[in-house]
């Protein structure tokens, strides 16, 4: 089996200083766990900083072609980028509707080759953001946030393919478990990774 995960910084790993990221956390368990070549699961991070869906469209077949498997989950960790609106334009990274039509063909490309997890929008701070240079060109809206998060579940479930919601999990301490007020410091990335890793357990891909 290979899992293999798309996404932008978060799942990258950026901030994680103790096992890089979300997905890689995944990936080690995974590998502790195996008693044998024959129990193989590949653990594939495809995340790529700040990444979209239009970007993300560009590559996904052939980074799926390239690590076909004969039992294949896809996951996505996907949208955030999209929803940032630039401060002098005011639009979004990606329009609403261009986003809704990139998420149903990542779905449905997706799908052709396995099972498909939809990971939902995480929590953010905007307040925290600020604060932090990385985020001057931008501005973070809980509303769009909201709608696209929303979108998301919607496609998902339209679509036969798994929605997991993130929500609630960085925001119960940002000071805690976010770096910046969007990225989660390395205690949020292993409670965004329990989170996953019981939606995987739940659906019978494996047992950590």
């Amino acid at each position: 089996m290979h899992i293999l995960v798309f996404g932008d910084s978060i799942t990258q790993g950026f901030y994680d200083k103790e096992k890089g990221g979300w997905a890689n956390r995944l990936f080690i368990d995974v590998s502790a766990s195996l008693e044998s070549y024959e129990d193989f699961i590949g653990v594939f991070n495809l995340g790529i900083d700040s990444e979209t869906t239009t970007g993300l469209l560009k590559r996904i077949e052939n980074e799926i072609v390239a690590r076909t498997s004969n039992e294949m989950v896809i996951i996505f960790d996907i949208g955030g980028n999209d929803t940032f609106k630039d401060n002098d334009t005011g639009k979004n990274a990606v329009s609403f509707k261009v986003f809704s039509e990139n998420y149903l063909k990542l779905i449905t490309t997706a799908k052709k080759y396995g099972k498909v997890f939809c990971l939902g929008l995480h929590d953010f701070n905007p307040e925290q953001a600020k604060l932090s240079p990385w985020y001057d060109d931008f501005d973070m809206s809980e509303k769009d946030d909201k709608q696209y998060d929303q979108e998301i579940q919607r496609l998902a479930q339209a679509n036969d393919a798994h929605y997991l919601s993130l929500k609630g999990i960085l925001s119960v301490d940002f000071q805690k478990y976010s770096h910046d007020g969007d990225h989660p410091t390395s205690q949020g990335h292993q409670l965004i990774y329990e989170r996953v890793k019981g939606e995987l357990e739940k659906a019978g891909i494996m047992q950590l």
